[in-house]
């Protein structure tokens, strides 16, 4: 009842309860990403406690880049529901590009290893590099996507607490459940590739 209650004093009109849908949308498909993102790294990786850990900071330092690239400059533009639509686009690519890049990596990476050899430091930095990598541009977008949206439906400075607070939630929300299908459902039913086409 308090999320419908939250949601229905924010949905004043028909065209930011869209855009909340879009960015539902966009949480969504941003945590199922990253869910596929780091089952797949743990392949090329580990699933040791130091790997995981460098794979969520480097995957959070990248989206908070993006969080500050996109309100700094991509907030800026004319057409901003344009600048969104092309984010959200670039992040897909982005997501393909990933996904070849990593499966190339797992197939062809034994000789990343042999140059480590058996020094802990180099196969930190290793992974760590690694890590940024892979992640950097998808995450920088992921990141950008919030301030653009924002933006897009506070223009002049209206409602900037309340829109906000509603488009974290509808994200927030979304997330859950982009996280739940990719890491409980989608890979049992279609597998990783077909997940990712998804």
């Amino acid at each position: 009842k308090l999320a419908i209650k939250f949601f229905s004093t924010r949905f004043n009109n028909k065209s930011n309860a869209l855009w909340y849908l879009v960015f539902f949308c966009s949480g969504a498909l941003a945590l199922a990403y990253e869910v596929l993102w780091f089952k797949e790294l743990n392949l090329l990786l580990g699933s040791t406690v130091h790997a995981v850990t460098l794979l969520f900071a480097s995957f959070f330092a990248c989206m908070a880049l993006g969080g500050y690239w996109g309100g700094k400059f991509l907030a800026r533009t004319q057409n901003i529901a344009r600048t969104y639509a092309l984010l959200e686009l670039s992040i897909a690519c982005g997501a393909l590009l990933y996904m070849g890049i990593l499966r190339l990596l797992v197939a062809r990476g034994e000789w990343m290893w042999e140059i480590v050899g058996e020094s802990a430091f180099l196969l930190f930095i290793t992974k760590f590099l690694l890590g940024v990598g892979l992640l950097f541009l998808p995450a920088l977008l992921i990141g950008a996507t919030f301030p653009v949206m924002v933006e897009l439906l506070t223009r002049g400075g209206r409602g900037f607490a309340k829109i906000g607070s509603a488009i974290y939630a509808s994200n927030t929300l979304g997330g859950v459940v982009g996280a739940c299908l990719a890491g409980l459902y989608f890979p049992p039913w279609f597998g990783y590739t077909t997940s990712y086409l998804l």
